[in-house]
């Protein structure tokens, strides 16, 4: 799944929806974990990177 972020050196920022699933659980518990990867067909090949932290939902 494609989406949009920017950073503030350290810190990400994502847009999402209100109404989204992802602000509930956020809201309900703010440990969070992100994964970037890409596409491969041989498993032997995968790549990517894997991180947590503790999000807050903002609005502007």
């Amino acid at each position: 799944m494609a989406f949009a972020y920017a950073n503030d050196g350290f810190k990400l920022y994502f847009m999402t929806g209100h109404a989204c699933q992802k602000v509930q659980n956020i809201q309900r518990c703010n440990k969070v974990s992100l994964t970037v990867d890409r596409e491969c067909e041989d498993w032997a090949q995968i790549k990517g990177l894997s991180m947590g932290g503790m999000a807050a939902v903002l609005s502007e």
